[in-house]
């Protein structure tokens, strides 16, 4: 069956301009900055413009029920600066209704 799961991330940033990135992998490690934003080896990944300093909500569809998983984030600013990557703790999904798992990732000063 299929699930529904809420990850929380925090990444601060002093820029609210650029592009969100989202990872899903079974692996704790983080991609290499090139692979999490072209989502190679990725479970599932996708991005979000940033227009402003804030939350930020990137929604992670088709995992499946009772895998561990683990999110991994990444902000690219205007000027193609990229931070430093943030990883979630594992979070292992569980049955539900339809597969979901929203990744919420606050970005402030």
């Amino acid at each position: 069956a299929d699930k529904v799961v809420l990850i929380h991330n925090t990444l601060t940033t002093d820029e609210g301009n650029g592009t969100l990135y989202g990872y899903v992998s079974t692996s704790a490690t983080p991609p290499s900055d090139a692979d999490l934003k072209a989502g190679t080896g990725a479970v599932w990944s996708g991005s979000a413009a940033v227009s402003g300093t804030g939350a930020n909500t990137l929604n992670a569809t088709g995992l499946s029920a009772s895998t561990a998983y683990y999110g991994h984030l990444l902000h690219t600013d205007a000027a193609a600066n990229d931070s430093n990557t943030v990883t979630s703790a594992q979070f292992t999904t569980t049955s539900g209704a339809s597969a979901l798992a929203k990744i919420i990732q606050q970005m402030g000063l």
